[in-house]
Order: C-alpha cells, then sequence, then structure tokens
C-alpha cells in the first residue's frame, strides 16, 4: 500500500465515524468532519515512517528523514529479538513494528500526551503535522492524478499550470522522439531528451 492509499483510508475511516455519528442521531458540524478527514489522512502515513523513499519520510526534510532511520532501525531491531522459527530473515524493518497495533497505540498515546501537556500550542503543532501530511499524501497526489486526466482529455498541459516535468514533456522540439534521441534530435534538443530512453511526447 502506497501513501496515498493510507492516506485515503484514513480519511475514509474518519468519514464512516461521521456517517456513524449521524445514522446516531449527532451529527458532526461539516469543519469537524472536514478537519477531522484531513487529521486522519495525514495520521494514517505513520506506518511508513520506516521506509526511506516514504511520503512521511520525505515531508519534512532532514527532520523526517532524521527520525524515518531511527523508527527504521528500531524496527528491524525489534523483529530480530521477536522473530520466530518460521518468520523469515529480514533486512530492514519497514513493515514489522509501525504495522502493529502497538506501534498505533504508542503513537496515539504519544499525541495525547503532547496535547495534555503542551497545550494549545501542541495541538496546533500536531494538527500543522498532520495538515501536511495530508496535502502531501492526499491532495497533492490528487491533484496529479486529475491533471494526468485532463493532460488525456485536452491532448496538451496548460502553461503556468502544470508541473515543469509535463510542460518539458510537451513541448519538445518538433521531431524529436525521446526513444530515438540520438539519432533523430538535432541540436535543439534538450540534454534532458537525449538522454531519455522512455519517456513519450504528449501532443
Amino acid at each position: 500500500m502506497m501513501g496515498p492509499a493510507h492516506s485515503l483510508s484514513g480519511a475514509a475511516a474518519w468519514l464512516g465515524v461521521g456517517a456513524a455519528a449521524a445514522a446516531a442521531g449527532r451529527p458532526m458540524p461539516w469543519p469537524v468532519l472536514v478537519v477531522g478527514a484531513l487529521i486522519c489522512a495525514g495520521a494514517a502515513l505513520a506506518p511508513d515512517l520506516d521506509h526511506k523513499s516514504a511520503t512521511i519520510s520525505r515531508a519534512f526534510g532532514p527532520i523526517s528523514k532524521g527520525l524515518c532511520g531511527i523508527t527504521e532501525k528500531l524496527s528491524c531491531a525489534v523483529y530480530k529479538a521477536t522473530r520466530g522459527p518460521g518468520d523469515p530473515r529480514r533486512s530492514g524493518g519497514h513493515r514489522t513494528l509501525t504495522h502493529t497495533w502497538l506501534w498505533a497505540v504508542l503513537i496515539g498515546a504519544g499525541a495525547s500526551a503532547a496535547a495534555v501537556t503542551g497545550g494549545r500550542w501542541a495541538v496546533l503543532a500536531l494538527l500543522f503535522v498532520h495538515l501536511v501530511l495530508a496535502v502531501e499524501g492526499l491532495l497533492w497526489r490528487a491533484a496529479r492524478m486529475s491533471s494526468d486526466v485532463l493532460v488525456w482529455l485536452l491532448g496538451r498541459p496548460v502553461p503556468g499550470f502544470w508541473p515543469v516535468s509535463w510542460t518539458r514533456r510537451a513541448t519538445a522540439p518538433t521531431g524529436c522522439s525521446p526513444p530515438r534521441a540520438r539519432s533523430t534530435c538535432g541540436s535543439d534538443c534538450p540534454s534532458s531528451w537525449e538522454r531519455s530512453s522512455t519517456t513519450s511526447v504528449t501532443r
């Protein structure tokens, strides 16, 4: 399961709670429903903190990278210490400790303790972290998916809106074909096209 799937499952879980509350006659105000879904979408990325390429590990630069390294080593050590005779040997800790109920309890207890001891500033910090993760894991991925659909429908990107990679791909010099770039492109072809062997031109 990749980051967007984690985020979607977290948001869906909160929306399910909202639906249950509405069915019980105590509907949530829409701001609570929306903000809660975003917070859960960010929190759902926590299990992947043991993988260096995960969304949560890249979200806050060196800080999250360092925390990822510590978590990965801890997960690996716990797995080796608790591995049974039938369990396979592993060189990393991904999908071990952080994918257990114990990790979920520890994360929840840690967040609760921070909110109680730190007061409103701790709550705001937790809210900020989770919203950043939600945007990174859910909304930005959704935007990229929708833009791919629009590129397919329109046949070309809209200047000023699409990421540089798509604009460059769509505005390659006439006659450039990345799979055969060195043999068919002229001198005006960007070096990135000359090195490419798999990218396709979107027109």
